[in-house]
């Protein structure tokens, strides 16, 4: 019986024109709406930013039908890869320093980033984005990477992730916060109360403790992290998504109910809801070896080009310099054999 040949990925250069200083690989997917507004955006992204060289994985049977800048290349997988494996092991094999963007598929491409790419001074994966807050933001760090099970050693690389992160990127000199469903100790159970007394062994002074939401975005409590666990992060993202949505509906209805609300709800929605969109906080950076954006799945023109522009910001190399020289997360990291799998 004949085997079967082993996929081969698409052959493509590891490095684009001098002209170019950086490539961004961007995964497209999606139905109908969705997929055209990310061919939209990658167009708008490619001729907002010249000097960067875009490479579009599309799905079979996608194709731009309008004339792209030229420095956008429509890329294909070929029998056998997805264009989510096939995008991540361009991301690997670049030369030319790259960043990547994916809508959705998140555990998908937190396994095929990982398993091309690799992980950046042995850290778990983490996902981290910006969460809105009272006065500002705050960063929102999430585990979900590592594991569907909270652990241990997941979480403190987690919250030290994110304070370089924080650093790099200018969020207020602030304390990390632990999300917990109570901020008392011994909340969550023997494993959650573990992993409070590490993060406090560990960060010291700058560990605030157990906190919900509603603790860490008001400002007199100087939280500028909050570090959960097991997706937590992307199931509170989701609830304030909804939460606003709920908001905004309700605000439309009782304008029709009184007309004399209507400009109130008028003045919430212009200047309220715009601040509190689920787009701006839409692009989370994954750490893995490489830089890589993963946006919502049902992301919008809006969505994706805050995406690129977060793939686009010269900072993202320098956070990748710090994560792979922190000495914190090197001594943290140092230690992964002392914990068993699964703590």
């Amino acid at each position: 019986m004949a085997e079967t040949p082993s996929p081969k990925f698409p052959d493509i250069p590891l490095e684009v024109e001098p002209k170019y200083t950086r490539r961004v690989i961007y995964e497209m997917s999606g139905d109908g709406k969705q997929t055209n507004d990310r061919l939209r955006a990658a167009i708008a992204g490619a001729k907002k930013f010249p000097y960067i060289h875009f490479d579009c994985f599309m799905q079979d049977g996608v194709h731009f039908d309008c004339k792209t800048p030229p420095n956008l290349i429509p890329l294909y997988s070929t029998q056998g890869l997805s264009p989510e494996d096939c995008a991540a092991h361009l991301l690997r094999k670049s030369i030319t320093p790259a960043s990547f963007i994916s809508a959705g598929h998140t555990g998908h491409m937190v396994t095929a980033l990982t398993r091309h790419v690799g992980r950046v001074n042995q850290l778990t994966p983490v996902l981290c984005c910006p969460y809105p807050a009272v006065e500002g933001d705050i960063l929102l760090v999430d585990v979900g990477g590592g594991s569907f099970l909270p652990t241990v050693y997941d979480t403190v690389c987690a919250a030290l992730a994110g304070g370089v992160i924080a650093d790099v990127f200018g969020y207020p000199e602030g304390k990390t916060g632990f999300h917990n469903v109570g901020a008392e100790e011994g909340k969550g159970g023997d494993l959650m109360e573990e992993i409070r007394k590490m993060l406090e062994k560990v960060l010291g002074d700058s560990f605030f403790g157990n906190c919900e939401p509603n603790e860490a975005v008001r400002p007199e409590n100087g939280v500028s992290i909050m570090a959960t666990t097991a997706y937590g992060g992307n199931t509170i993202l989701k609830a304030t998504e909804a939460l606003m949505e709920t908001m905004k509906g309700r605000a439309v209805e009782r304008c029709k109910r009184s007309p004399l609300l209507a400009p109130i709800a008028y003045i919430y929605r212009r200047l309220v809801v715009p601040e509190l969109d689920w787009r701006n906080y839409a692009a989370a950076w994954l750490i893995v070896r490489k830089p890589a954006i993963i946006t919502h799945g049902r992301s919008d023109f809006k969505a994706m080009m805050k995406a690129i522009t977060t793939a686009a910001d010269n900072r993202i190399f320098t956070l990748y310099e710090r994560l792979n020289t922190d000495p914190a997360i090197q001594a943290w990291t140092a230690r992964r054999g002392e914990f068993k799998e699964g703590k």
